[in-house]
């Protein structure tokens, strides 16, 4: 049973994506926190404007563990109907989505934002930059059941992304190679002091 500071601290942090919210669901269930006077944290999950693919990804999960489905039944939130809930729809990735995953795989190193200002103050061609960018990059990633799963590789300057759990060895990065230099010169601010020098002649 989740004690009630842990139900409190549940219901002020609400999830940023239906992901999050399904896994919050599935939590306040396995803590006995869904219905009566505990209902509201629950309720909230399914209101934001994305129900459907909330209650999709929840029974995605019940499907897998069933011990939820009497949870959710001696709760008194169970519905022989949600037997018939559809598969949740594919999770992809948006603009927002990508360019907030590579602003995490190139800038999570502690003083990479003070760095990359003064990258941009001076500007750097597209060698000195692959250098920098595989010096922020190394090799790791990050992941959460509220945020994007992401994984990086300063050899080719790759960046993986996305909503699932993924293999990186046989997914496709959102950004490689010169996109890589070219996000980072977007997103950054950097301009290349040898393109200046060739519009001069």
């Amino acid at each position: 049973m989740i004690s009630e500071a842990e139900y409190d601290h549940l219901y002020a942090n609400r999830p940023k994506t239906a992901r999050g919210r399904a896994n919050r669901a599935a939590l306040l269930i396995r803590g006995g926190r869904c219905s009566g006077s505990f209902s509201r944290a629950f309720d909230d999950c399914f209101e934001m404007g994305d129900g459907a693919q909330v209650m999709a990804l929840l029974m995605e999960t019940v499907r897998e563990y069933p011990e939820l489905k009497e949870m959710m039944k001696a709760q008194g939130v169970w519905s022989d109907e949600l037997e018939a809930t559809p598969p949740p729809k594919p999770l992809t990735l948006i603009e927002e989505d990508k360019t907030r995953a590579f602003l995490k795989a190139t800038g999570g190193m502690s003083g990479a934002a003070r760095r990359w200002q003064e990258r941009a103050a001076k500007g750097m061609t597209d060698e000195e930059l692959a250098e920098a960018l595989a010096f922020e990059m190394g090799q790791g990633g990050s992941s959460g059941p509220d945020s994007l799963s992401i994984s990086q590789n300063g050899a080719g300057l790759r960046i993986w992304a996305s909503w699932e759990v993924q293999n990186i060895h046989t997914a496709k990065p959102i950004f490689a190679g010169k996109a890589t230099i070219a996000k980072a010169r977007e997103v950054y601010g950097i301009r290349d002091p040898s393109q200046r020098q060739l519009a001069l002649f």
